[in-house]
Formats: structure tokens, C-alpha cells, sequence
């Protein structure tokens, strides 16, 4: 390998056969200091150091591969997650508006037997009139009328928890 001084003079860079020089007939010639020995040293310095560095390379990309297979997973069980989220979540919107349609109907209905409750409550006085006339006291045993024990859970002719002047039946 040619020294520095050699290499830029563009000579060629030639010891000793018999070896007793380090340096090169060039540099012994011109009295110089000859780095030969040094200059191949470098050399297989920077082989040594280059193939270390080929070799960090590749399992720098092996790394690189593992951890681009290890996203892929994550990115995939990361899709199938959002999926399955949205799912749910137009099911609980599809819950919820049924939910609501079912609120609507139920009040619809409410509605209409808020209009049918005054018409049971006046048909309930008319009849419990009807009983009073005849003769039938507010605390009537049923089964004594014949009726069987069908009728015990009915209680007294006036619900005690409505007011009796309210009701216009009270006073007849």
C-alpha cells in the first residue's frame, strides 16, 4: 500500500526486499517520514470498522422489519376496532330512536286515554248513582249480592282517595 507522500506524488511506493526499512526507498531517499505501515493499519481499521457497520445495518433493518410487521398488526387490530365501535354505535343510535319512536307512541296513547279517562270516571259515577238509588250502602259486602268472591277486591262504592264533594256524587 502506498504512503501518503508516494500516493500524492503519483510514484510508485517501494521497501526494502530484505525488510530491514519501515519505510518505503521514497521517503528514505527524500528523507522523509513514510506512513505506509500506518496508512495499511487505517485501512483495516476502516474494513473492520465498515463490515461492524454492515452488519448493525442489517440488523438495524431486521429490527426495522419486525417492527413494520408489529405495526401492521397493531394498525389492523386498530382498524377492526374503530369498526366494531361504529357498529355499536349505530346500534345504540337505532336503540335509541326506537326507543324514543316507542316514547312517542306511548304518550300518543296516553294521549288518547287522557280523553277516555273523564268519560270512564263519568260513566263510574253514573253507575255508582245507579247503586245508590237501588239501595246499596258505600260499604257493600259483594258476596252478599250473589256475586261470589270475585268481587271483594272492589272495595266500597266511593274510592276513599277522591274527595266526595268533588266527585258529585256525595249528598245523594
Amino acid at each position: 500500500m502506498p504512503c501518503t507522500n508516494c500516493f500524492k506524488n503519483k510514484i510508485d511506493c517501494q521497501f526494502d526486499n530484505a525488510g530491514r526499512f519501515i519505510r518505503c526507498e521514497e521517503c528514505i531517499r527524500r528523507d522523509r517520514s513514510c506512513d505506509s505501515v500506518r496508512v495499511a493499519s487505517s485501512l483495516n481499521r476502516l474494513i473492520e470498522q465498515q463490515e461492524k457497520l454492515e452488519a448493525k445495518e442489517e440488523e438495524a433493518g431486521d429490527k426495522v422489519l419486525v417492527l413494520h410487521n408489529q405495526l401492521a398488526e397493531l394498525q389492523s387490530s386498530l382498524a377492526e376496532a374503530v369498526s366494531r365501535l361504529q357498529r355499536i354505535r349505530k346500534i345504540k343510535k337505532k336503540v335509541k330512536e326506537r326507543g324514543a319512536n316507542l316514547f312517542e307512541r306511548g304518550m300518543q296513547e296516553l294521549d288518547k286515554e287522557g280523553n277516555i279517562l273523564p268519560a270512564l270516571q263519568s260513566h263510574e259515577e253514573w253507575v255508582v248513582k245507579d247503586l245508590q238509588s237501588l239501595g246499596v250502602p258505600n260499604d257493600v259486602e259483594w258476596s252478599s249480592l250473589g256475586l261470589g268472591n270475585d268481587f271483594n277486591d272492589v272495595g266500597s262504592l266511593l274510592d276513599p282517595d277522591v274527595d266526595e264533594t268533588s266527585s258529585g256524587v256525595a249528598g245523594h
